[in-house]
């Protein structure tokens, strides 16, 4: 008796019809995946974008700070009456009272040159402040100031040879040391205020 074989193989055509006919569902998917890729990466650009207008609305706010400071520094200046009203000038007095006290010293009032020349230098500070401001216009302020920082320095030398000679002891000769730094910086302030300042002097009102 023969036997029949039943054949379970699926005809060419179609299994070329389902090829061709599942193959194309894969490209939305990846269309689908690129769009996406391509939203964040827009995405990423507009953040960047707000970071780089943040950054350039910033300097918008330095002028204005620039501005108060220097409506502050106007206001400052404009409120001074006289040379006594300076802050400065008033610690040069100060200063200048402390040394008169050590030239009554008992070396030091026999050394005439030493005492006689920072009894000048003392004094030459509170004095170049007081003309500078006298004669009404920044330029010329600023420069009696430069003069008057230039005392004080030599005050400093001056100091060191006292303190040098025995003449005063050692917790004196640091304290009037710090004053003349003190003075110094206050007068080198004062003069970066004015060249930054747009108030020309009293006598240019």
């Amino acid at each position: 008796m023969k036997s029949h074989k039943i054949s379970l193989s699926v005809p060419r055509h179609q299994i070329l019809y389902q090829a061709n006919t599942t193959t194309p569902n894969t490209k939305p998917q990846t269309t689908n995946n690129e769009q996406r890729t391509t939203n964040n990466e827009q995405r990423t650009t507009n953040n960047k974008q707000q970071t780089t207008n943040n950054k350039h609305q910033t300097p918008n706010n330095e002028p204005q700070t620039t501005n108060n400071k220097q409506r502050t520094t106007n206001k400052k200046l404009s409120t001074w009456k006289s040379f006594e009203d300076i802050e400065v000038w008033q610690l040069a007095r100060e200063f200048c009272n402390d040394i008169f006290k050590v030239m009554q010293y008992e070396g030091l009032k026999h050394d005439f040159a030493l005492k006689d020349q920072i009894n000048r230098s003392s004094g030459s500070i509170m004095d170049n402040i007081a003309e500078g401001f006298g004669r009404g216009g920044n330029k010329e302020f600023i420069n009696f100031l430069s003069i008057a920082k230039g005392s004080s320095d030599e005050s400093r030398s001056q100091l060191h040879r006292i303190f040098d000679r025995k003449y005063i002891s050692e917790d004196e000769y640091q304290k009037l040391c710090n004053k003349t730094h003190e003075i110094a910086n206050k007068i080198g302030g004062l003069i970066t205020y004015l060249k930054k300042s747009n108030f020309k002097g009293t006598k240019f009102k």
